[in-house]
């Protein structure tokens, strides 16, 4: 997965139109950014890229930067 089918992916998990996210954008700051969203996103981590990832880990996220980097996606 590339940078910017993770963008695709967290738009779609966060309900967006595509073009809103940047790396700098606040996770916090999207209504959607919630227990659904958690689980659709260690749900992706899992499938596609064959991460495991914890709660802890997710709730430790704030910015779109930050799953990139837990993705290891440069």
């Amino acid at each position: 997965m590339n940078k910017q089918e993770m963008f695709k992916a967290l738009e779609e998990i966060l309900m967006l139109e595509e073009g809103m996210l940047k790396e700098d954008s606040v996770l916090a700051d999207f209504e959607d950014w919630d227990s659904l969203a958690f689980l659709s996103l260690m749900t992706l981590f899992d499938t596609k890229l064959q991460i495991n990832i914890t709660s802890d880990q997710i709730t430790s996220l704030k910015t779109v930067s930050d799953v990139l980097k837990l993705a290891k996606i440069d």
